[in-house]
């Protein structure tokens, strides 16, 4: 099976609170932005699948010890790895190209 992860870094210029489900909430957001700025991307991550709706094959993660606030000037990162046939669809280069326009701040 082909794997791909991706680590995503944000410094952080305003205070940001998660709630205790970080990964779910960056999905969210992921999926607004996406939505919003790339519907050719966002197709690939949350269209239903032709096998009757089921998630596309890929995870967002965090490292568990990271705290739920972050201050301005601290780092926050979160990892997105892809599974199979994900792996394939997806052009990561305008997907990391993408991500580096993406204004994040205004979805947090």
């Amino acid at each position: 099976m082909k794997i791909h992860k991706i680590r995503f870094h944000y410094l952080v210029d305003k205070l940001i609170v998660f709630p205790s489900f970080i990964a779910p909430t960056i999905r969210g957001v992921l999926g607004y932005s996406l939505k919003e700025n790339n519907k050719d991307i966002f197709e690939v991550f949350f269209a239903k699948s032709e096998d009757g709706g089921k998630q596309k094959p890929y995870s967002i993660s965090i490292n568990e010890k990271q705290p739920l606030a972050y201050q301005p000037g601290d780092n926050f990162y979160f990892d997105i790895t892809f599974f199979g046939d994900l792996v394939k669809q997806i052009n990561f280069k305008t997907f990391i190209d993408f991500e580096k326009t993406l204004d994040w701040k205004k979805k947090w």
